[in-house]
């Protein structure tokens, strides 16, 4: 990926450093959908949140400090439109992902069905590949995994595609994804697109890491349940 993406890169240590150490990271990701559509009448409301996702990028924040990682939106975002809120829920811009891998922390708090939750990060099994391409000036390797979702009335099967640095050690990446021998600059996350944009590695700057307190605390199990029940009604 030569021309598609510019990185730009924050060097403030020697390179033969920061390659080998998990410390104060911080990297900027642009997300948008990648779903196509076909022009038709009466499309659902759903599938026109979903094109207008097409059309809108948002920007996320990774900030690693050791074995703690933090992943949310950049800023945040608010709109009367409900077609654009209802953007930024399918982008995930109001979820926020916590790990302390020291503490076996796994917190991914999200809002939905107009309230706050926290309920646990799921952890991927990772079939490792190979293949490998160049996200800007970094060698990255492909991870691919995949989830099920339940809506109550189909179950569907959801891939994920992951592109990771080796050379750059932590084990981190957007929406809470983790458990790879690098840092994943790109991620496909079903119809969801992550590509690092900017890069911060070993910044002398205290990065502020908190984990999520607020919101009703639930099982898998529990918010499936409340998911099914609204899919329903």
């Amino acid at each position: 990926m030569k021309n598609y993406i510019s990185l730009f890169i924050c060097f403030l240590i020697s390179a033969a450093n920061f390659y080998g150490q998990t410390a104060n990271h911080k990297i900027v990701y642009t997300a948008k959908s990648i779903q196509k559509y076909e022009n038709k009448e009466g499309v659902s409301y759903l599938q026109k949140i979903n094109e207008a996702a097409s059309k809108t990028t948002i920007e996320f924040e990774l900030l690693i400090q050791h074995q703690k990682a933090l992943f949310r939106a950049n800023s945040t975002l608010e709109s009367e439109n409900r077609f654009v809120k209802g953007t930024y829920y399918t982008l995930g811009a109001y979820d926020r992902f916590y790990i302390d891998a020291a503490n076996g922390e796994y917190v991914h708090q999200i809002q939905a069905y107009g309230s706050l939750f926290r309920i646990p990060i799921g952890k991927s099994s990772w079939k490792l590949s190979k293949e490998s391409k160049y996200i800007g000036k970094f060698k990255c390797l492909k991870a691919t995994s995949f989830y099920t979702i339940d809506n109550g009335y189909k179950v569907f099967k959801k891939n994920v595609e992951a592109w990771y640095c080796p050379k750059i050690n932590a084990a981190f990446g957007p929406r809470g994804y983790h458990g790879l021998p690098g840092l994943i600059l790109e991620l496909k996350d079903g119809e969801t697109l992550f590509t690092a944009k900017e890069i911060y590695l070993n910044i002398e700057k205290q990065l502020k890491i908190k984990k999520p307190t607020k919101g009703k605390k639930l099982t898998f199990q529990e918010f499936d349940n409340l998911k099914n029940t609204y899919t329903r009604n």
